[in-house]
C-alpha cells in the first residue's frame, strides 16, 4: 500500500457526525516512521504506476516568466483556437457563478495559518466543516457562467480539447466535453498540442501537465486578473477580467 502526505498544509478530515480529525505535521511525520515497509510519498498523491499528481503544485515558478499582451491581441488569439489547441479552464472561471476560487477557500479554512486552523479543529470544528458544505453546496447548485458557454462554442466550432481542474461540472451543464486535468497527462500522451490557452488558472494542480506541454513546444496564453504560477519559461498573459475575453 502507499501513503500519501501533504506536508506543506496541515492534513485533516471531517466526518458526518460534526467531528473533526487533524494531522499536522509532526504527526504525519510519526505515522510514516511506523510504515518503514511501504511506500511513503511526500506532497504528491499517485493517480497509477506511471503518473503522478500535484507533485508540484506548491512550488513557484519563474517570477517573471511572462509577457503582458492587451484584451485585444488575447482576443485575436482565442479567435484562432482550433483542433490542434487545448484550454484549460481553473477556478478563475466559475468564481462569477458564486463558486468560491481555490486561494478564497484555502483562507476560509485557514489553511495558511496553522495556529488558527488548530483552533477551530479543536474548538469551533463545526465552522470549518459548515464551510466544507457550503462550498459543496455552491458546487451543486451553481449554474453555468457566460464564460463555460463561450468556451463551449469555441469547442463546438473547433472540435479542440477542453481540460479543467474544476469540480463543480458546470462544463457539463453545458454539455462541453471536457478532460479532467487528473486524467490529462495519459489523453495527451501522443498528442503535440500548438497551444494551451489557460483561463481563470492561478496556481495549477497539473504543473506536471504544463511542463510537458511546453517541453513538446507548446506555447502558452492565460488570462487572469493575478499571475498565474505556471511551471514554463515564459508565457503569454492577459492581466484582466475572463469575461473580457469569453462572453
Amino acid at each position: 500500500m502507499n501513503y500519501y502526505f501533504n506536508t506543506y498544509y496541515v492534513n485533516f478530515a471531517i466526518s458526518t457526525e460534526y467531528s473533526l480529525y487533524a494531522y499536522f505535521k509532526p504527526s504525519c511525520k510519526e505515522i510514516s516512521s511506523k510504515l518503514a515497509n511501504e511506500v511513503v510519498c511526500y506532497g504528491e498523491r499517485r493517480l497509477n504506476q506511471e503518473q503522478y499528481w500535484q507533485t508540484e503544485y506548491w512550488k513557484h515558478f519563474y517570477e517573471k516568466n511572462y509577457n503582458l499582451i492587451g484584451c485585444n491581441e488575447m482576443l485575436k488569439k482565442v479567435q484562432t483556437i482550433d483542433s490542434n489547441d487545448i484550454i484549460l479552464t481553473g477556478a478563475g472561471l466559475s468564481k462569477a457563478a458564486g463558486i468560491p476560487t481555490q486561494v478564497e477557500l484555502e483562507e476560509g479554512l485557514f489553511l495558511h495559518d496553522i495556529e488558527k486552523l488548530y483552533l477551530h479543529c479543536t474548538q469551533n470544528p463545526i465552522y470549518l466543516i459548515k464551510k466544507f458544505r457550503l462550498f459543496y453546496l455552491c458546487l451543486s447548485y451553481a449554474n453555468p457562467t457566460k464564460a463555460h458557454y463561450a468556451i463551449k462554442r469555441i469547442w463546438n466550432q473547433t472540435n479542440c480539447v477542453v481540460i479543467t481542474e474544476n469540480l463543480d461540472l458546470l462544463h457539463e451543464k453545458t454539455g462541453t466535453n471536457v478532460v479532467r486535468a487528473q486524467c490529462a497527462s495519459e489523453f495527451l500522451a501522443n498528442m503535440k498540442p500548438n497551444r494551451i490557452f489557460l483561463f481563470g488558472v492561478g496556481n495549477p494542480c497539473c504543473q506536471h501537465l504544463l511542463k510537458s506541454l511546453f517541453e513538446k513546444g507548446c506555447v502558452a496564453y492565460a488570462t487572469s486578473i493575478s499571475k498565474p504560477n505556471l511551471n514554463v519559461e515564459s508565457f503569454e498573459w492577459f492581466k484582466g477580467d475572463i469575461s473580457n475575453i469569453l462572453n
